[in-house]
């Protein structure tokens, strides 16, 4: 939190400092640095909430597991994204994300090795992301990271750091459907002596229906294999099914700088229950 705070108060005084000296910058017809930043720079925020099963209602997380009654040991819980986004003209922008989870439900059910703390903090990425092709109905968004392991789980784990090659396609087929899909590889670098060998590929497409200026219908699939044994345990190319899930919700604009995706989250969709049916949602901002 302290440096979320400190980024803040650096934001206000950059524009402080371009309140106060615009006239300077008018008779010079040079920019000052909290104007430069203030067309450069965006803070943008993405949040995921993920609720209890619609059965339960209660304040854990659904597990697909029958054998401890479909209920996970996490709480219900919120993912949370700041991304500093700098512009310097060459169609990829730097990128700085603090992340963390907050946990909103009771955490008496987790694990002794487990983080028990309200807030979490995730692995800070740093990076380059944007659009390096477009055009009228063709889309591609890229994003090119290192996470610094920061979190709980990573330091357990005995990460050392994370890559990660993440990208966008869209496709606009009509003016009201589009067809699309999020993608990425990760690979992980563990410490010296830990001995493992792990990486994931990730897909996710989706359908697009616009109902009108404020409302879309999206369902999307998501899946994912990875490989995650011990150096020389298997080879390198083995890879299993680590999980996938269907997700099905409205796009919600609320207005420029807000847009809500209220979903509901089958889990295991090769194996849809009622007790294991999420809901949750994204909220997508932007804070600058």
């Amino acid at each position: 939190m302290k440096f979320l705070t400190f980024l803040s108060l650096l934001l206000v005084s950059f524009q402080t400092f371009s309140q106060d000296n615009s006239a300077i910058a008018e008779a010079t017809n040079e920019e000052t640095l909290g104007q430069h930043l203030g067309k450069n720079l965006r803070v943008g925020y993405f949040g995921e909430f993920l609720g209890p099963s619609l059965k339960k209602a209660d304040d854990n997380l659904p597990s697909k597991n029958r054998s401890d009654n479909y209920r996970g040991s996490d709480p219900i819980q919120t993912f949370n994204q700041f991304s500093f986004n700098y512009d310097f003209g060459y169609k990829m922008n730097f990128i700085i994300n603090p992340r963390f989870i907050s946990q909103h439900g009771d955490r008496n059910d987790m694990a002794d090795g487990d983080d028990q703390h309200v807030i979490q903090w995730d692995d800070l990425m740093i990076g380059f992301q944007g659009v390096p092709y477009s055009n009228d109905r063709f889309s591609y968004w890229v994003r090119l990271t290192y996470r610094h392991p920061t979190s709980h789980f990573s330091r357990q784990q005995g990460h050392n750091s994370i890559y990660e090659y993440f990208h966008q396609i869209s496709y606009d087929l009509t003016p009201k459907w589009q067809l699309g899909s999020f993608n990425f590889i990760r690979y992980y670098d563990y410490k010296t002596g830990v001995g493992n060998e792990r990486y994931r590929i990730y897909s996710a497409p989706y359908i697009v229906y616009t109902i009108n200026e404020r409302l879309s219908f999206m369902p999307m699939l998501e899946y994912e294999v990875q490989h995650r044994n011990a150096n020389g345990v298997r080879s390198f190319d083995f890879m299993k099914k680590s999980y996938s899930d269907l997700y099905v919700g409205l796009n919600v604009v609320v207005n420029k700088s807000l847009t809500l995706y209220p979903f509901l989250k089958f889990i295991d969709e090769s194996d849809i229950r009622y007790e294991t049916t999420q809901v949750g949602a994204w909220i997508m901002g932007r804070v600058f």
